[in-house]
């Protein structure tokens, strides 16, 4: 007979975010963050790792940031 037993909650111990240039960077690097942080999970610990892409709203993307105080535009 076999039994197992499920944690009667999920409590998030860490997450942790790194900005990439593009989703294919990101993609690259999920192996080694698994490799990285897999040693120092407990049993039973999900370890896992997804990239998100994020779209800044239009009216963001096109604003013109406005020039440093004491600075020149050429």
């Amino acid at each position: 007979m076999c039994t197992t037993t499920r944690p009667k909650s999920l409590e998030v111990t860490y997450v942790d975010s790194y900005l990439f240039k593009d989703e294919a960077s990101c993609k690259e690097a999920i192996p080694k963050a698994l490799q990285i942080a897999a040693p120092y999970a407990g049993e039973g610990d999900q370890v896992s790792a997804s990239c998100v892409g994020l779209t800044p709203p239009e009216a963001l993307a096109n604003r013109k940031k406005p020039s440093p105080n004491g600075s020149t535009e050429l």
